[in-house]
């Protein structure tokens, strides 16, 4: 009777397994992937202005002009005006009407 005994308890180990052996069949998988803008912390900024008075050599150029009007006698010219012409350190330019 043991042999008995030994053969029904294989059998029954064997359908044990089968009944704890469940086959699940994966269909389809997928992940979302997202992102978001999460606050976290905030920055508070503040702007101070600071004035210091100095003395500052700083080379100046001046340029002065004077300008002469000379009378001439009224004419009516045929040729084109004289260029702009120096004489020494004055420039001259003729002006026409």
């Amino acid at each position: 009777m043991q042999k008995s005994g030994v053969q029904s308890t294989s059998n029954d180990l064997e359908s044990n397994k089968e009944k704890e052996q469940e086959i699940i069949s994966v269909m389809e998988e997928y992940t979302v992937i997202k992102k978001e803008v999460v606050e976290t912390g905030k920055v508070h900024i503040h702007k101070r202005v600071t004035e210091n008075i100095a003395t500052v050599n700083l080379p100046i150029i001046n340029e002065t002009y004077h300008i002469e009007h000379v009378p001439v006698a009224p004419k009516t010219l045929d040729i084109a005006p004289p260029a702009v012409r120096y004489e020494g350190d004055k420039m001259i330019i003729s002006v026409l009407k």
